[in-house]
């Protein structure tokens, strides 16, 4: 039974309470004045004495019966209030029951708004992180475009060094045969111009490979080539066969490079390359900064 037929329920009860009690009210009225017109009306035609008796007993009798009327009435009412508070009771325990269910409603909504407000974060939350890998996938791209660049820079200066290296040993051999010819001509002058191009040339290969220690033991030779500042190069030779090349002091920056130019100078058993790499990166690097 819900509340508001509970609340129906005891609106009829009261109403029908009422109802009964004012009947009874108009009845109890009634009565009375019928036996006093009665007794009025017997004592005009009758003896006085038996008159009174023969009412006495009838109004007696008729009392009882009202008052068994009334004690049956009054027992109806105190089961009816009874009820009555059995049915405010359960509408109580109602209301109590309902004020709880709508604290835990108020609880369960509450709940649900910081799960919506979490669902949110982590909705935002991904988008970030769809952004920060895309902005890494594109870092990455550009990073590969830059190394790429960066070896093909190296690639081209090696190729320049190493023309002009091929442009000064022709040069050097077409000095020496000057110098040949000119030492048969003795001539002081000319003596004096394939010397000077000598020592330009020697010059230009310590600025190529810096400075230059070498080491001997037996067979086995070792080169040292000073690349910059502290950065050295040693290439270990033996029997005429180039076996080892080795860095000293390189940056990781420069370390991979190397690495690819020391495997491919051991197999074509010719160092100039690692070490011309080495020097095309330093200087790229001074450049940078």
């Amino acid at each position: 039974m819900t509340n508001s037929e509970r609340d129906t329920s005891l609106l009829n009860l009261e109403n029908e309470y009422e109802s009964i009690k004012d009947y009874f009210t108009s009845v109890k009225f009634a009565y009375r004045e019928r036996e006093s017109k009665k007794f009025f009306y017997d004592n005009l035609h009758d003896d006085g004495v038996s008159i009174s008796g023969r009412v006495l007993e009838q109004s007696k009798a008729n009392l009882r019966s009202v008052k068994r009327i009334y004690e049956e009435k009054s027992e109806s009412m105190s089961g009816l209030s009874k009820e009555q508070f059995e049915i405010e009771t359960e509408i109580r325990e109602s209301e109590r029951e309902r004020d709880k269910l709508a604290e835990e409603i108020n609880a369960l909504q509450s709940d649900a708004n910081r799960l919506e407000i979490i669902r949110s974060s982590g909705e935002r939350q991904r988008g970030l992180e769809e952004q920060l890998g895309a902005m890494k996938a594109e870092n990455g791209k550009t990073q590969l475009r830059l190394n790429e660049t960066r070896a093909i820079c190296d690639r081209n200066e090696i190729d320049d060094l190493l023309r002009k290296e091929r442009e000064l040993i022709e040069r050097k051999r077409e000095l020496t045969g000057e110098v040949r010819r000119l030492t048969v001509a003795g001539s002081e002058e000319e003596i004096e111009e394939v010397f000077c191009w000598h020592r330009m040339l020697g010059e230009f290969y310590k600025a190529l490979f810096g400075e230059v220690e070498v080491k001997k033991e037996g067979n086995r030779v070792w080169v040292t080539v000073t690349v910059t500042g502290r950065m050295r190069v040693t290439v270990t030779v033996v029997g005429k066969r180039v076996v080892e090349i080795e860095a000293a002091d390189c940056p990781e920056s420069m370390a991979a490079a190397f690495v690819r130019c020391r495997s491919l100078c051991l197999r074509i058993g010719d160092p100039r390359l690692a070490i011309c790499c080495l020097q095309s990166v330093a200087s790229l690097r001074r450049l940078d900064n």
